[in-house]
């Protein structure tokens, strides 16, 4: 029998080239057809040709959210399901499309169709200023727990606490869970000298802290420029490295350039290597108020990268405070900074930490290729059931 077709959908371009190139190329070498599906605001060319080649993609041109951009996202996902009698599999991923692809599976309640749902940035656990007591927040989770209890329907998290607060102890809602993020092989050989090097300057050297990642609110840009303000202003000597992506169909997307204009110790790089980035950094801070498990923050640290992060279970899954990254206290920039100065001032703390991080990172960490594997291999059993 030919394989299921696999439409793999979010809200955005730059979050497929980010989270789903890896797990797509391991489904095309599986023989799945893959097929692409988000809203874009444009398409500059050096974005196409990330596109894994094989994956057949269908990318529409939105420059918001709304009403407008939800309708078109269900039709493009019906289109996709009635097109051709082969199975078909949604995979979702962001609130906004796990939601699209919900409303698809009942509007058509096709047998041979099944969804995956990834819960991640929105994750009930992590929702600013506790949205998950809000309406917003409680309708999510009450979607969530529902769709679990159907046998076509898989709802992945990626931290435990996301997946006890959907399953709320049920034992008829089937709930997964996966940690999409891992380090490759090549950054655990090339973070090698990098972390030998830094190794023997943190003495001496001015501290270089980075921020990595989409450059969106929601991400924490705007508490990674109250950092950099408020050292500014105290004469804190650290030289600031922002590198990443713009993604400006999302909502909170900012300018970046406007944003640190004033600041000349910053210094800012649109979608860097991860390797050559986090190789010029000490420390990375990661300010973000949602995060599932995310990728960078696992692989900054095979280079001794310093991570500091806010205490939500994202982020703080895999770093012990003070051991090898740090938890600030409270979520909030000024925290952050605190604890950015105790290490600025106590460099023999950085640099056990930094040792710390490598050794974690070793020990720990399953490469992005044995995670990929594991997936797919949950996917296969899932689509095959």
């Amino acid at each position: 029998m030919k394989k299921s077709k696999i439409l793999i959908t979010a809200n955005s371009l730059d979050f497929l080239l980010n989270y789903k190139s890896l797990i797509s190329k391991k489904l095309l070498e599986q023989g799945y057809e893959i097929f692409w599906n988000s809203p874009i605001n444009e398409l500059p060319k050096k974005k196409l040709l990330l596109i894994p080649k094989g994956i057949k993609y269908n990318l529409w041109i939105s420059s918001r959210k709304g009403i407008t951009v939800f309708t078109r996202m269900i039709l493009s996902y019906c289109k996709f399901v009635l097109n051709g009698n082969s199975n078909k599999t949604i995979i979702s991923h962001t609130v906004y499309s796990n939601i699209a692809a919900v409303f698809t599976f009942y509007l058509l309640w096709f047998k041979d169709l099944k969804i995956i749902v990834f819960v991640s940035g929105f994750g009930p656990s992590r929702i600013r200023n506790s949205l998950r007591i809000r309406l917003l927040g409680r309708i999510y989770l009450m979607i969530l727990r529902f769709i679990s209890e159907n046998s076509n329907i898989l709802v992945v998290t990626l931290n435990f606490k996301d997946k006890e607060l959907v399953q709320d102890f049920s034992n008829s809602r089937k709930v997964l869970l996966l940690k999409e993020a891992g380090i490759t092989a090549g950054d655990y050989n090339k973070g090698k000298n990098s972390f030998e090097k830094k190794l023997l300057d943190y003495d001496k050297k001015v501290l270089s802290v980075g921020f990595f990642g989409r450059f969106l609110l929601e991400k924490g840009i705007d508490d990674f420029k109250l950092i950099v303000r408020d050292a500014y202003q105290h004469n804190i000597e650290i030289n600031f490295f922002i590198g990443g992506s713009h993604d400006i169909n999302n909502s909170s997307s900012v300018l970046i350039d406007s944003l640190f204009r004033e600041y000349e110790n910053v210094k800012i790089y649109d979608y860097p290597l991860y390797g050559d980035f986090f190789e010029n950094i000490d420390i990375l801070l990661v300010p973000s108020y949602r995060e599932g498990h995310p990728l960078y923050l696992l692989r900054s640290m095979a280079y001794g990268v310093v991570p500091i992060v806010y205490p939500n279970p994202g982020l703080s899954v895999d770093i012990i405070d003070n051991y090898n990254g740090i938890v600030t206290k409270y979520v909030h920039p000024r925290s952050m900074l605190s604890s950015l100065i105790e290490v600025n001032n106590n460099r023999n703390l950085i640099s056990k930490i930094s040792k710390n991080a490598r050794y974690y990172a070793s020990l720990k960490f399953q490469n992005q290729d044995y995670r990929d594997l594991n997936i797919l291999k949950e996917i296969n059993e899932f689509i095959n059931s």
